[in-house]
């Protein structure tokens, strides 16, 4: 079954309790999150943005390659 997920934006001090809802806040503080773009590793200081590719949330980095491949 195919489901559809809606991500608005997020402001910053809901951030955490977003990426808790998909399992990703675990993977940044271990350092196991990385760029789907560059593979950089992700931290909270550097997470550009989240998209739904294939059903699955892939993150990007801040660097500037990164944010224009983001939004294709």
């Amino acid at each position: 079954m195919k489901q559809k997920i809606q991500l608005p934006a997020i402001h910053d001090k809901d951030l955490r309790k977003v990426l808790d809802k998909f399992g990703l806040s675990n993977l940044i503080d271990d350092g196991k999150a990385n760029c789907h773009s560059c593979s950089k590793q992700i931290t909270f200081d550097n997470l550009y943005g989240l998209k739904v590719l294939n059903q699955n949330i892939i993150i990007f980095c801040d660097e500037p390659e990164c944010i224009d491949k983001s939004s294709k």
